[in-house]
């Protein structure tokens, strides 16, 4: 079972009680991050360069928040459960010139399924 509210939910898993938080990457998250990356992706090589991560979900150019566009699911000791990354893009739609995005990059851990 999943509750959710607002940034929070909880879920009972085998009959332990796990409280998760969906909050945005922060700069000190890449390491940790990159870590996963290498085991969930591990043929992707550019997800290990700090570069491309910037100009991938922050540095992009129709990123006008200038925040990054990566979310994370972190449990209660900050450890990190699941990602969801996505692009700023631009569509044209009935003539006119659009922001929206694109998915990127996503995954939970096995014991949050």
């Amino acid at each position: 079972m999943v509750k959710w509210t607002g940034r929070k939910f909880t879920i009972w898993q085998k009959g332990i009680l796990l409280t998760m938080k969906v909050r945005r990457c922060r700069q000190d998250d890449l390491q940790a991050l990159k870590a996963i990356f290498a085991t969930v992706y591990p043929q992707n090589s550019l997800l290990q360069d700090d570069y491309f991560f910037d100009w991938q979900f922050y540095s992009h150019p129709w990123n006008i928040e200038q925040q990054y566009t990566f979310f994370l699911l972190v449990n209660n000791s900050g450890a990190i459960k699941g990602f969801y990354g996505y692009v700023i893009t631009r569509y044209i739609i009935d003539g006119k010139l659009v922001s929206g995005c694109e998915p990127a990059l996503w995954w939970t851990s096995d014991e949050c399924r």
